[in-house]
């Protein structure tokens, strides 16, 4: 669907697929695969969502490479919604993966990612 509402005409994308990991933490850092891609497909990310329960940094990584794709830093228990207005890609066959290192103390990492295998 097209719905023009201004200089420039925007596309309505519907994403009907999601991933969803709970990631628990000590300090140490513990990292933990969210998505996998059936064989042969690769991983579009459209957004995510990220919720702490302790301050920390959150690390979203292609796995597969042992890439960072990029670091969110907490310093309060809360939830951020990400959407940087594009779609990232990853390679064909690779894997998306969470790393959530607790400031002190122990928490929890609630992270979902939104997008489809294409």
């Amino acid at each position: 669907m097209l719905d023009v509402g201004g200089p420039s005409a925007k596309e309505e994308l519907v994403i009907n697929t999601y991933k969803y990991k709970k990631i628990s933490d000590d300090t140490s850092g513990t990292e933990a695969v969210v998505w996998t891609p059936a064989s042969g497909k690769s991983i579009r990310i459209t957004a995510a969502l990220i919720s702490v329960t302790a301050t920390g940094e959150v690390e979203i990584k292609d796995s597969t490479a042992g890439e960072t794709i990029a670091i969110v830093e907490f310093e309060a228990i809360k939830s951020v919604p990400l959407d940087v207005g594009f779609q990232l890609q990853l390679p064909k066959d690779h894997a998306l993966s969470a790393k959530f290192t607790v400031g002190t103390g122990t928490g929890d990492c609630h992270i979902t990612f939104f997008g489809l295998e294409v």
